[in-house]
């Protein structure tokens, strides 16, 4: 790929658009949802008891975020947990954390991505964009990307996909071996620290695995139930507040 061509991640092809649901599944999840006395007073004592109380606003770049411009800003990489499924945009932590620091948000999260993904998009954007601040929340180690010719497949621990064979030497040696996760996922996270550092941009990094384990049935969760809730994300933008 020209190293002048935006890397593909899965918003490519929703480019400025403002939908309801960032997934079929996700749709599908709210009507059982809804048919549950239990999770339906839930979500209407919330307030997203009807479908368009949360939607996810694409930019030209097909990230949940406003257009890119010469603003300061400050960079937020991750999964769904920085995305913010089921969750209006100003409850997420990223949105949390830029509107204290006063800094434009720049969510270059994406639903099911790995860490290989998030140093696609630091070694992209981080040059390109006015970052005064970036913070990585780590998805799970698990999750290995790999680069096809059209665009890319995210691999996890009993993958679903359609080109997981148990039967491949390597499919089932190095993806399904946690070692090789932990160190992918370190190296990953060391690489986007030296992106920061050389760019003089203030970095931090935190694990989704370890730092936003708030427990969900005490807190709260999100419209899918199954994401964390507000409170969980304001208790981990406080911490990186704290932090900072």
């Amino acid at each position: 790929m020209n190293s002048n061509t935006p890397p593909w991640h899965p918003g490519m092809n929703m480019l400025n658009t403002n939908v309801v649901w960032q997934s079929p599944g996700e749709k599908v999840q709210f009507e059982k949802l809804m048919a549950n006395p239990e999770s339906r007073q839930y979500l209407t004592a919330k307030g997203w008891d009807k479908p368009e109380a949360i939607s996810y606003k694409l930019n030209s770049h097909g990230f949940r975020c406003e257009e890119f411009d010469s603003t300061p800003c400050l960079v937020v990489l991750g999964c769904s947990h920085t995305f913010g499924i089921g969750l209006p945009d100003k409850d997420v932590w990223g949105s949390l954390v830029g509107a204290a620091l006063g800094l434009k948000v720049v969510n270059l999260g994406w639903p099911g991505q790995s860490a290989d993904y998030c140093f696609r998009m630091a070694e992209y954007w981080l040059a390109r964009l006015p970052v005064k601040h970036c913070i990585m929340l780590t998805p799970p180690e698990g999750r290995i990307e790999i680069i096809t010719q059209k665009q890319t497949e995210t691999f996890m621990s009993g993958s679903v996909s359609n080109y997981y064979n148990p039967n491949d030497w390597f499919l089932s040696q190095w993806i399904m071996n946690g070692e090789n996760h932990r160190i992918n996922n370190l190296k990953n996270k060391l690489a986007i620290k030296q992106l920061c550092s050389d760019a003089g941009i203030s970095c931090q990094i935190y694990d989704s695995d370890v730092d936003l384990m708030a427990d969900r049935k005490n807190l709260d969760y999100a419209r899918d139930y199954m994401h964390h809730g507000p409170n969980a994300h304001k208790m981990l933008a406080e911490k990186i507040l704290n932090e900072h």
